[in-house]
């Protein structure tokens, strides 16, 4: 075999000859962690954030109560960044490579519904909704 043939998340056909390839990434394999990113504008308290995303943390965590595409609870990290438009917080998990989506999905619909009972606005004065890191999977030790 000379070279291998790739499909992407698109559907664009990548030919990469043999040769070339000096790094491997497998994020099929174990576990895959997905994340949501949310800023919180200057005038959000710490404990208001904290608060919002605990609760939807907790809400998509009992969604998926018994589907077993959880390996840890939803966990709330930050925050984790300052910047012009406010604090960033992120919402994780720990999920099966497979469910990463649905882990995905069941956290912006809790997140959404908990934002939405807590009067907070996407209008940039208080929450401002910010692109997500790329789910990864870290390589296996051993």
């Amino acid at each position: 075999m000379r070279i291998t043939v790739l499909r992407d998340g698109t559907g664009a056909v990548h030919f990469i000859p043999n040769s070339t390839i000096s790094l491997v990434a497998n994020k099929t394999d174990g576990w895959g962690r997905t994340a949501i990113d949310v800023v919180f504008g200057p005038s959000v308290t710490e404990g208001q954030a904290r608060g919002t995303l605990e609760a939807a943390a907790a809400a998509a965590a009992e969604t998926l109560r018994g589907e077993r595409a959880l390996f840890e609870p939803v966990a709330v990290e930050g925050p984790i960044e300052f910047g012009p438009t406010g604090i960033t917080w992120r919402l994780a998990g720990k999920v099966r490579p497979d469910r990463a989506l649905d882990v995905r999905r069941a956290m912006i619909s809790a997140l959404a519904s908990e934002l939405r009972g807590r009067g907070f606005a996407a209008d940039g004065s208080s929450l401002v909704v910010k692109a997500s890191p790329a789910a990864s999977t870290p390589p296996k030790a051993g």
